[in-house]
């Protein structure tokens, strides 16, 4: 990913800023790191709790939650990133 991210600074100087690239990339990674070990914890504890209809219906919504920001805030680059290559 730090290769990529190496591309992408290249090509778009004014996009991400100094070294933004690479934070990008570390947050990115951070937050699976976090996803992969809070995760699990967090479904097995549900899961003794409740039982798993329950435990799958907070993930579907947790699910449907995230979507929103990813959908706010990636759809306006991408139309931005269209304007300039037909620039």
């Amino acid at each position: 990913m730090s290769y990529e991210a190496d591309i992408l600074a290249e090509e778009n100087p004014d996009v991400f800023g100094e070294a933004g690239s690479h934070a990008k990339v570390y947050s990115l990674c951070a937050a699976f790191g976090l996803a992969i070990a809070v995760g699990p914890a967090w479904t097995g504890f549900l899961y003794e709790e409740t039982n798993w209809g329950i435990t799958m219906l907070i993930l579907v919504l947790l699910c449907l939650l995230g979507s929103i920001p990813v959908f706010l805030y990636t759809g306006g680059r991408q139309s931005k990133a269209i304007a300039l290559e037909e620039d």
